[in-house]
């Protein structure tokens, strides 16, 4: 939208010489009335808006062929086996994991404690920093 919109200013704006996005598509473009900015900006407005209609029109158009393969799919999946449910809490004994998981979180975190170093104030043996 906004490519079709700069084209039509472009042409407005600087005639035959001014590069396109879409050369091919410079007959379908609306003509400002005047070379005044506000009809130049409604001019690139409509070619933006109709541009945006078409690739909107075209987008439906092929969600609703994808739609329509889906459904097919899935109609055949449906019919060719027999759907049973299956229950996987119980058959992977998790019962109430999502409840286990919450309180999990809730635990403060262990202590990793380490052993002191040999650069540990426990080993300066008197010595400071600010001594020196």
């Amino acid at each position: 939208m906004a490519a079709a919109a700069y084209d039509v200013a472009a042409l407005a704006l600087k005639g035959r010489e001014a590069v396109l996005n879409f050369p091919e598509s410079v007959g379908s473009y609306p003509l400002p009335v005047s070379s005044s900015a506000a009809h130049i900006r409604m001019a690139a407005a409509t070619a933006a808006a109709t541009v945006g209609a078409e690739a909107a029109a075209a987008a439906a158009n092929a969600a609703v062929k994808e739609g329509e393969k889906e459904v097919e799919e899935v109609a055949e999946v449906v019919g060719s086996s027999a759907m049973e449910f299956v229950d996987e809490e119980e058959l992977l004994n998790m019962h109430g994991l999502l409840e286990e998981m919450a309180k999990g979180m809730m635990v403060a975190p262990p202590w990793m404690g380490s052993p002191p170093s040999d650069d540990s104030p426990e080993n300066s043996q008197e010595e400071s920093l600010w001594s020196y």
